[in-house]
């Protein structure tokens, strides 16, 4: 298995016979909207463009369809026959931006074989979750590869630690910047969220993704690195990839 972080959440992964991108976020830095009032995001440019990020993509794997995990950008440049599998609740959104080969993901479907199964994430708390909506993660098996559970736009529930005490997966994908909304409410894991998991399965790889790039976050990479270490979490188990940065895992 190869992964490897764009920007935020977007990630081209090489996996069994495979390779798929997550959440595509292609704005140009400082083209859009601040979220909480700070900057104007992404914060960051791409690593590589948009040809580069793409080449040899298969398959667009979506967690939800907020607009930085999939923007009107991405939404242009990728092609319209590309497969996009989803959570139910989005595919008529997707469908009216001009997509014509989307496969909602009730429970779980077969690509490639690859089981592609899908979780529960928890965008947030109390009247804020309402304001998110649905979201989910994906936990993905395949034969002579590690089992990877990405978590997706979620905080550490209880579904989501039923999944991992269940599921033991070697490679967790956590989605780690602590953003907030509206009153200073989490809407994703933050750095003793992040810790807890390592504890909690301490022979697992934990891979926090989704930092450094919109104003809403209250986590920083080197932030989480600092508090890891604080709390003996080895940088082997804590992966914290640069935007760009690729990293091969082992069965």
């Amino acid at each position: 298995m190869k992964l490897q972080l764009i920007r935020s959440a977007t990630l081209k992964i090489n996996y069994s016979n495979g390779c798929f991108l997550t959440d595509p976020y292609f704005a140009d830095k400082f083209s859009r909207p601040p979220y909480a009032g700070k900057s104007k995001t992404p914060l960051v440019e791409l690593p590589f463009s948009k040809a580069e990020i793409m080449s040899g993509v298969e398959m667009i794997l979506l967690s939800h369809i907020h607009s930085d995990h999939f923007d009107a950008a991405a939404q242009e440049a990728l092609d319209k026959d590309m497969l996009m599998l989803c959570q139910p609740e989005d595919k008529e959104q997707i469908k009216a931006m001009g997509f014509n080969n989307i496969q909602s993901v009730d429970e779980s479907i077969l690509w490639k074989n690859i089981n592609i199964r899908r979780t529960y994430a928890k965008h947030g708390t109390g009247s804020v979750l309402e304001d998110m909506g649905p979201g989910s993660g994906y936990l993905l098996k395949a034969e002579g590869e590690p089992t990877v559970y990405w978590t997706g736009d979620s905080i550490l529930c209880d579904e989501v630690k039923d999944i991992l005490i269940k599921e033991k997966p070697e490679i967790i994908i956590t989605h780690s910047c602590g953003a907030e909304w509206g009153d200073h409410v989490k809407i994703l894991m933050d750095e003793a969220s992040t810790i807890e998991i390592c504890k909690m399965l301490p022979e697992s790889i934990v891979v926090a993704v989704h930092m450094d790039s919109v104003d809403h976050a209250t986590v920083t990479r080197s932030a989480l690195r600092q508090y890891a270490r604080e709390n003996n979490i080895k940088d082997e188990q804590l992966i914290i990839p640069k935007d760009g940065e690729q990293v091969e895992f082992a069965k």
